[in-house]
């Protein structure tokens, strides 16, 4: 794993330890935080239909471009000798990322967003070596972290953003362990 992904899941890991802690000191003012940490009370309806379409957007993207996006990940060299138009692959997945970075800092904040794309990846790399389970499979960690963080969350009243971010780092911390196991 590359040391910029192991910052980065340090880094997430303690904003979120530390939002919630801050959480219990008198006079937190969470309100003024929300863009820092998020806020999920701030998603609009609006919010959630941008959401949805890009999901579309980048189902319908993933499937249509598979063989090339598998192929720009292994060896970029081979994906231009094949013509590759991999320029406009890589354009598009930037526009996909501000795009996906700018519907979520509402819901985990600016600090906390980087992790909330970065950790479920992470965990599912040590998992597959193949593309699409590995595709799959963040996917399916990202939305199971997101649900438990709001369940957590709620249950325990505690900061959504960072509540998400610790699930996805006690998952992380989980297959990290059991892959060094095993």
């Amino acid at each position: 794993m590359g040391s910029d992904t192991v910052l980065c899941i340090s880094l997430s890991g303690s904003i979120a330890l530390g939002t919630i802690g801050f959480s219990y000191l008198k006079g937190y003012r969470g309100h003024l935080l929300s863009i820092l940490f998020g806020d999920i009370l701030a998603i609009s309806n609006r919010d959630l239909i941008f959401i949805f379409i890009l999901l579309v957007i980048t189902l319908a993207w993933i499937i249509i471009s598979l063989p090339e996006q598998i192929l720009l990940t292994l060896n970029n060299d081979l994906a231009i000798v094949k013509g590759v138009p991999v320029r406009s692959h890589r354009y598009f997945f930037i526009v996909l990322l501000a795009i996906t970075i700018a519907l979520t800092i509402r819901a985990v904040g600016i600090l906390l967003v980087n992790g909330f794309l970065v950790i479920p990846a992470a965990s599912a790399r040590l998992i597959w070596q193949q593309f699409v389970p590995f595709l799959a499979s963040a996917a399916g960690i990202g939305a199971f972290s997101g649900v438990m963080g709001m369940v957590i969350s709620g249950a325990i009243d505690l900061p959504s953003g960072p509540s998400i971010v610790l699930v996805q780092l006690f998952g992380f911390l989980v297959v990290a362990l059991w892959c060094r196991r095993g």
